[in-house]
């Protein structure tokens, strides 16, 4: 973003906060260019709050709006994930040590409080033995492939995790006074991508659960592949949109927060 923000919204105008990964921060392109920057400039009576973190896993988009993102105050938040956050949600490492949520008897516990040092990590790492194995890990190559080869029980595992997830993210935000909505972003490929389609129904499967309004990008940015296989709406080198695709997403959220009467 290119403003500072204000904790609670004393101006009186309607604002919008948005949490996600680095398609959010806006990755690879101009600040003036990030979709929620152009949302901010097409609608001048709407605060536009940016809270997206490069590498954040759902489990970390949760936890960073109730740690932080409900001081703003805003009437929407929108959740805009990123089909592979689905995998970062299982990863204990990615880049650096990151919380770990699971399961216990029905409830959402983070497994490792305090998340440990980077120093720790590598401690641990040395004495087991298992630096090649959690640095692909922190890569999110290795945890990937072992859950779509086996894509039964540890693939059902993790949408239950997400179901957890984005439940306990939308009490959170409904308990802060806001409206919450879910943005589905594809990956570079799209449904060529392996699991995609599987994981696409995960997220829209909790949506409809939940009540939670959900825009799922795949089909429109599909529209922008070529005959070649590349898209004009994804940056080749670094797989995060170009400007054409945070035009689009701009586009396509602000007529989907208008249909669902958020704006």
């Amino acid at each position: 973003g290119t403003r500072e923000h204000a904790y609670g919204n004393v101006s009186g105008s309607r604002r919008i906060l948005f949490v996600g990964d680095s398609f959010t921060f806006g990755f690879g392109v101009a600040d003036d260019v990030v979709f929620a920057e152009q949302i901010a400039a097409a609608l001048p009576a709407v605060d536009v709050v940016n809270l997206g973190v490069n590498g954040y896993g759902n489990d970390q988009q949760m936890l960073y709006y109730r740690e932080e993102g409900v001081r703003y105050g805003a009437d929407v938040v929108v959740l805009v994930a990123f089909i592979p956050d689905f995998h970062r949600n299982g990863l204990r490492v990615r880049e650096f040590p990151k919380p770990r949520l699971v399961l216990l008897d029905g409830r959402l516990l983070e497994s490792r409080t305090p998340v440990p040092s980077i120093a720790t990590v590598l401690d641990e790492w040395e004495a087991r033995r298992e630096h090649t194995f959690w640095v692909l890990e922190s890569c999110g190559f290795v945890l990937r492939k072992l859950r779509l080869a086996r894509q039964g029980q540890a693939f059902g595992e993790q949408g239950i995790l997400l179901d957890a997830i984005l439940a306990a993210w939308q009490e959170d935000v409904r308990r802060g006074g806001a409206l919450p909505a879910l943005v589905l972003v594809p990956q570079s490929l799209g449904r060529d991508w392996p699991g995609h389609d599987a994981i696409e129904a995960c997220y829209e499967g909790s949506a409809e659960e939940l009540g939670l309004p959900c825009l799922n990008l795949t089909e429109a940015f599909g529209q922008g592949t070529g005959a070649d296989g590349t898209s004009s709406f994804y940056d080749p080198v670094n797989y995060h949109w170009t400007d054409r695709g945070h035009g689009l997403a701009a586009e396509l959220i602000v007529a989907f927060l208008v249909e669902q009467g958020m704006l």
